[in-house]
């Protein structure tokens, strides 16, 4: 189970996972997992193609995070949580570098209107998101 999140070590700001745990003989065990960049999904309106959707996404985060090389696009299609879909909706998943800049993203992007997809803002848990996606067990019965 981590025990510790963190998005800052010996001045490197990337989001690190950081589990704990003993081994057999009793000597403990700390991983750092790095590498790891917080995303958020944004939901392409039925109006926009993926293309000018992430024109207007990529001015409102240069704004909002004063460099256009602190987040990134990726295109995915997925059916959505609520309600029944025949079809995968299109989504831009956005990517950051660290959680501080995925909070700062996902909140402007949330005040000017714009439907978000695992957006959870509680970094005490994204842990929980982040071993789900990259596949990573955190107990032993998992």
């Amino acid at each position: 189970m981590p025990t510790e999140v963190s998005d800052d070590i010996e001045g490197y700001s990337s989001y690190i996972l950081c589990i704990t745990g003993s081994l057999i003989n009793g000597q403990k065990v700390v991983v750092n997992i790095t590498g790891i960049r917080p995303f958020f999904n944004v939901e392409v309106s039925e109006n926009h193609s993926p293309s000018s959707f992430k024109t207007i996404l990529a001015c409102i985060l240069s704004i909002t995070l004063k460099n256009t090389t602190k987040f990134g696009f990726e295109d995915i299609h997925a059916f959505p949580l609520q309600e029944y879909h025949i079809e995968k909706k299109a989504y831009i998943r956005v990517r950051t570098w660290n959680h501080f800049d995925q909070y700062n993203a996902l909140k402007a992007v949330r005040e000017v209107g714009i439907h978000t997809a695992s957006d959870d803002l509680n970094c005490q848990y994204y842990y929980c998101k982040v071993a789900r996606e990259e596949r990573l067990p955190l107990s032993s019965w998992a």
